[in-house]
């Protein structure tokens, strides 16, 4: 745990992009696995909050090909890839579900409607 909190407070982590970064701390806080469920979605939601990101859910239908890709993940066979790529799928998801909510909410029919729509568009490409 000391290593993961001189890592979670270093340098290194500047670099990294608000997804990366939460992949990378969820990857190896859920290693450590120091509370019985939710170790590693309870901190990247955090974490993610802080960057301005929605709260993320990992679905029941990912729920397997998560638990591969930290499984592949923690034995290095293919690196942090599998799992970044399901943490960007969820963030994407839940950032239409947030716009879906702005866009149908009576105080935003004339505050930016067209935009929300817009963007809905674009992330569901």
């Amino acid at each position: 745990m000391p290593e993961f909190i001189e890592w979670l407070n270093s340098d290194q982590i500047k670099s990294l992009h608000p997804l990366e970064f939460a992949a990378e701390a969820h990857l190896r806080f859920v290693s450590i696995h120091p509370f019985r469920d939710g170790n590693g979605r309870l901190l990247m939601n955090l974490l993610l909050l802080r960057a301005g990101y929605p709260i993320l859910i990992v679905s029941s239908q990912v729920r397997a090909a998560y638990i591969d890709a930290i499984a592949q993940a923690q034995q290095n066979d293919s690196g942090i890839h599998p799992l970044l790529d399901l943490i960007v799928d969820a963030a994407r998801y839940s950032l239409i579900e947030t716009l879906q909510i702005l866009a149908t909410a009576s105080d935003s029919q004339s505050q930016g409607l067209p935009f929300y729509q817009e963007m809905i568009a674009v992330l569901q490409q």
